[in-house]
């Protein structure tokens, strides 16, 4: 289900908004969102560290993006 939403939003983003860049945060502990960033063609491009806070404590974001051209 998410892997149909992603490539639909990134569909939009290239044909309709014409986007060159679309970026995402995620936390380093979720992998199965990380894993569904790379199948959809995101790139990882470095560490956010205690970027966020979650339930009281900072926790650690990677970056990724999808770049065009």
């Amino acid at each position: 289900m998410m892997l149909k939403s992603v490539k639909g939003i990134l569909a939009y983003s290239d044909i309709s908004l014409g986007l060159i860049r679309v970026q995402a945060t995620v936390i380093t502990t979720n992998e199965r969102s990380i894993k569904l960033l790379e199948r959809t063609g995101f790139a990882k491009e470095g560490i956010l560290k205690k970027y966020e806070v979650v339930m009281g404590e900072h926790k650690d974001y990677y970056m990724y993006a999808r770049v065009n051209g």
